[in-house]
């Protein structure tokens, strides 16, 4: 395994923050939780969920991981071991009663499906406005993903980046080479 889990910026250009983006929201999520704090729309949890493609870099190879909590599988720690970083993940994101699950692309930050999970603004909303609060969600969902994405770039821009942020994600990887995540151990 190579010393980083993540790729140097020269190898693809500017591509390479996707797949580190989801590396770090994966990373944090394990390590501390899944909320963020954002300005709008404030508190935001966060979850993988069902899928996750991971992929390496300098080669075609891929591995697609499904399944219940896909980064808690075993699959999903040999893929990060074999220098494979995330191209696509199943994302639920929710904030003050709603909730929202997508499919992000790393590469192209394209959301390859959108899904609003029992929303009470649309439940509670007229039938001739229930298109408007779907677009509102969707709306909210970009907002939600570009402030989790500012608050990566701050961390990652930050001259502090790689003693509080890149060591400790090396670590994670070590720790799960370690020590597998198995659904046994996350119950």
């Amino acid at each position: 395994m190579s010393d980083s889990p993540v790729p140097p910026p020269t190898s693809e250009g500017p591509a390479f923050l996707g797949s580190e983006f989801l590396l770090w929201l994966w990373f944090q999520t394990e390590t501390h939780g899944g909320e963020f704090r954002l300005e709008e729309p404030g508190p935001v949890g966060l979850a993988f969920d069902q899928m996750m493609e991971l992929k390496a870099s300098d080669r075609g190879t891929k591995v697609m991981v499904r399944g219940d909590l896909p980064t808690r599988l075993p699959e999903a720690s040999a893929a990060l071991r074999a220098d494979k970083l995330p191209t696509l993940a199943r994302l639920v994101l929710a904030w003050d009663d709603e909730t929202v699950e997508l499919t992000l692309d790393s590469n192209t930050f394209d959301l390859r499906s959108v899904k609003v999970v029992g929303s009470e603004s649309i439940d509670a909303a007229a039938p001739e406005d229930r298109d408007a609060e779907r677009a509102n969600l969707l709306f909210t969902s970009g907002q939600v993903l570009d402030g989790l994405y500012r608050l990566y770039l701050q961390h990652r821009l930050d001259e502090t980046f790689a003693h509080e942020v890149l060591r400790p994600m090396r670590e994670w990887v070590k720790d799960r080479q370690m020590r597998p995540r198995t659904m046994e151990a996350v119950n």
